[in-house]
């Protein structure tokens, strides 16, 4: 059984981040098969659960924001059920030992990457206008937004893209979620994990997380390095030949830039400097530099509304939040959170955060933290899921692993035999004589 639970881990996982496998007809048979996976796996760990204060602290802040969600969100049996579904698991999984966290990433990492090499190839292929002869089928949108923009989804095997039939808005990689954006953050997650625990890097999860078009996975790999520079600079271990290293990411983004504004047609060029600057950055700072305001710089994502709702809220609203179910109001920065959740479930928030990077070194405390302050600026409608807790958890737990440490532990002892005798090996690199 315990070989199972980094599937059932990695299932559970695609539930909760709302992939491909939700999206038929068998949904609710997933998502119950995924929950009972999660319960049956601690129930076969029971006897190497950990119960320490920190722990407990996730545990009780975690179920009262849960409850405080529920409170807010949920008004029909059936939505109520679906996040019970995934908070759960999040609760049990606090109390698991490191090394099934390690294992169930590990394999989480290696379905990433098989995605990532699909959807990197695929994309190079629709950009480059040779996708035609490629098979897929059509998917309906699954967000209301989608589909008031007439988008509709082409899947190849298991790869989703955003079909744009005004055909304005460049390609993006989606991998088996249903918007590049969201994708992106869940690369950089395993980009800064692969960094936390000395994993060698993947260049296929770095590639799709550019294909991706989306400044996350940019930030997340700046918020990563900079875990690095300071918990070096802390330890004394700063080493100029290291950082030389930093240069062949100089050459690969020239490189890239080589292909995009050389090889490659102007038409996929201009759409390229639109998606990466012109959509995101310079409205942003545009924007900023008019109104003078945070509000301002992030009205791309808010819609008339929802401003409207957010200005017009009284102080009591504003702290408790108001129990909106309106699916016209779009407010996607932390805006948003407010309204539904009010200062409360925002202070939950900062203070389940605070509680998953206590103890752990200042460069893990700066990432996880930037990572989690991106999410609710930028996507706080995420912050209802369980995910945006569970992967900062899953890499500040893990930041206290070598995975190479690991790997040598791993290592099958092996003997050396000399006339008739057997030697084994030592951890300290010498040889024990023992008679078979």
């Amino acid at each position: 059984m315990r070989k199972l639970i980094p599937y059932a881990v990695v299932l559970w996982i695609l539930v909760m981040i709302n992939s491909i496998i939700v999206w038929g007809s068998i949904s609710a048979a997933v998502r119950i098969v995924a929950f009972g996976g999660m319960v049956a796996s601690t129930l076969s760990l029971k006897n190497q659960l950990k119960v320490t204060n920190k722990n407990l602290l996730l545990f009780t802040v975690t179920l009262v924001l849960y409850v405080w969600i529920s409170y807010k969100k949920m008004h029909n049996v059936g939505m109520f059920a679906a996040y019970f579904i995934n908070y759960i698991p999040l609760l049990l999984i606090y109390f698991w030992p490191k090394t099934y966290l390690l294992k169930s990433y590990l394999l989480f990492r290696k379905l990433i990457i098989i995605v990532s090499i699909f959807a990197s190839i695929i994309s190079i292929l629709i950009l480059l206008g040779i996708a035609s002869w490629l098979p897929y089928y059509v998917m309906p949108p699954q967000s209301g937004l989608h589909e008031s923009l007439g988008y509709v989804y082409y899947v190849y095997g298991f790869i989703v893209t955003i079909n744009d039939p005004s055909h304005t808005q460049m390609f993006r990689a989606c991998g088996i979620l249903q918007e590049p954006g969201h994708f992106s953050i869940f690369l950089g997650f395993v980009y800064m994990i692969d960094r936390f625990i000395k994993q060698k890097q993947n260049w296929w999860v770095i590639i799709c997380g550019i294909l991706t078009f989306s400044g996350n996975f940019l930030l997340f790999v700046l918020f990563t390095e900079i875990k690095v520079i300071v918990d070096n600079f802390l330890n004394h271990k700063l080493n100029v030949n290291k950082y030389l290293n930093y240069f062949k990411y100089v050459a690969i983004l020239g490189s890239v830039g080589f292909i995009l504004y050389v090889i490659l047609p102007r038409s996929i060029t201009d759409q390229f400097y639109y998606t990466l600057y012109e959509r995101n950055l310079e409205k942003v700072f545009d924007a900023y530099q008019e109104s003078g305001s945070l509000e301002g710089a992030l009205d791309e994502r808010v819609n008339d509304y929802g401003e409207f709702e957010y200005e017009h809220a009284t102080t009591q609203e504003m702290i408790w939040g108001k129990v909106r179910r309106d699916a016209e109001v779009v407010l996607s920065d932390y805006r948003g959170l407010i309204l539904n959740l009010g200062i409360i479930g925002l202070c939950m928030i900062a203070i389940l955060t605070l509680i998953i990077i206590r103890r752990d070194s200042w460069g893990v405390k700066i990432a996880v933290a930037l990572s989690v302050l991106l999410i609710v600026i930028h996507r706080s409608w995420m912050c209802l899921a369980p995910y945006p807790y569970f992967f900062p958890f899953w890499a500040a737990a893990l930041s206290t692993i070598s995975i190479k440490n690991v790997s040598k532990k791993r290592k099958r002892v092996m003997p050396r035999i000399s006339a008739g005798k057997t030697y084994y090996r030592n951890n300290n690199d010498t040889y024990t004589n023992r008679i078979k």
